[in-house]
């Protein structure tokens, strides 16, 4: 994290940081990654929690269900592993709702 003690006036732009990220994974990708970084915004909290269920919720837990009943011994480990980090993210999110909407600036017309 930075220094976030700054106001509109001298903002700390977290919408650059994010870009500096997703572009430094892209440019430096894990060893094991299936597809490239993205990252989406969205306005409006019920927009993100139905593409998070869409997108991360929905296609862990079948994969949860499916390994219990025809997976193996190491395959249920690592869906087990990946349903937590799904579960973590979500965890991580709620406690940061209030910041990204009330504190955080994302964007700001003050950048040049």
């Amino acid at each position: 994290m930075t220094h976030c003690g700054t106001s509109s006036t001298n903002p700390v732009n977290w919408k650059n940081y994010f870009d500096g990220l997703v572009s430094y994974q892209n440019f430096f990708p894990y060893d094991q990654r299936i597809a490239k970084a993205s990252l989406t915004f969205h306005a409006l909290d019920q927009s993100y929690k139905l593409a998070y269920r869409l997108k991360s919720v929905i296609p862990t837990y079948t994969l949860y269900y499916v390994s219990r009943i025809f997976g193996t011994k190491n395959f249920k480990a690592k869906i087990s592993e990946l349903k937590g980090a799904v579960d973590q993210c979500f965890a991580i999110k709620e406690e940061l709702t209030y910041y990204a909407n009330n504190e955080w600036i994302f964007d700001c017309s003050n950048n040049a």
